[in-house]
């Protein structure tokens, strides 16, 4: 009589997907989510010289961002150059974004897990770049973002491009929290200069209706005005006027 010796029977595969769909996704949820927020950061590839610029390389670049979009390579270690508040506050635990290479099911079971439990800090540098790289599936399902802007510069130029260009697909969206930086122009009450970055902030109605915007930070008056006005507009709008507001100008002082 023969016996499998304990080496033996541990070769054998686990039944993984045998397990409840339940117990599945509680292993998800312990691979892929944490209490913390998630540094979600693509850094740009290097710009390739025209001149060598095959059709071969072509392929190669538009599989090799196929591969970077499965394999979810966009979450990386706190490395953020934020505040140091911000830093400290972004999950320094690892998570397992390869557990969804394991198979269609897996991938199909995981990645709700994965993008809707989570809290993503994004940086406005790579912020654009790093949605764009994600398949739109993945992107839809996004429930709550965190971004820092460095300076009141940035204000006008990154952040405008970050909302209408990145966030608009964010269609599940339902907290966007924005801290502003601690150092600001002279504030003369209301200024010329002030109203120019509250002006900014009418970007905002590119969002998801259901989208809760907070502000942290140094947050002028004139600033949190604009943001209160275009929250209750999604509130009070209806989705049709909601999507015809987005493509006109706001009213300025």
């Amino acid at each position: 009589m023969s016996t499998s010796s304990p080496t033996q029977a541990s070769d054998k595969p686990f039944p993984f997907m045998l397990l409840p769909t339940e117990l599945r996704i509680h292993i998800y949820r312990m691979a892929l989510s944490r209490p913390k927020p998630i540094l979600l950061h693509m850094a740009r590839a290097p710009e390739l010289d025209n001149s060598s610029h095959s059709a071969d390389s072509d392929c190669s670049e538009r599989a090799s961002t196929e591969v970077r979009r499965r394999t979810v390579q966009s979450f990386r270690p706190p490395q953020c150059t934020g505040t140091r508040s911000t830093s400290e506050n972004i999950n320094s635990e690892p998570i397992v974004p390869a557990l969804l290479r394991v198979s269609q099911q897996v991938y199909r079971e995981a990645r709700p897990v994965l993008y809707a439990d989570n809290r993503f800090v994004l940086q406005l540098d790579s912020a654009g770049h790093t949605l764009r790289t994600l398949h739109q599936r993945s992107r839809s399902l996004i429930k709550h973002v965190c971004l820092t802007i460095p300076t009141h510069h940035d204000i006008l130029e990154g952040f405008a491009d970050l909302v209408r260009l990145g966030l608009r697909y964010c269609w599940g969206l339902r907290t966007f929290t924005i801290t502003l930086p601690y150092m600001f122009p002279e504030d003369r009450t209301i200024s010329s200069t002030t109203n120019v970055y509250a002006n900014a902030f009418h970007i905002l109605r590119w969002l998801p209706k259901n989208c809760v915007v907070k502000l942290e930070g140094n947050v002028h008056e004139e600033i949190r005005r604009v943001v209160e006005d275009n929250g209750r507009l999604a509130v009070s709008l209806d989705e049709k006027a909601y999507l015809r507001r987005q493509h006109q100008m706001p009213d300025r002082p």
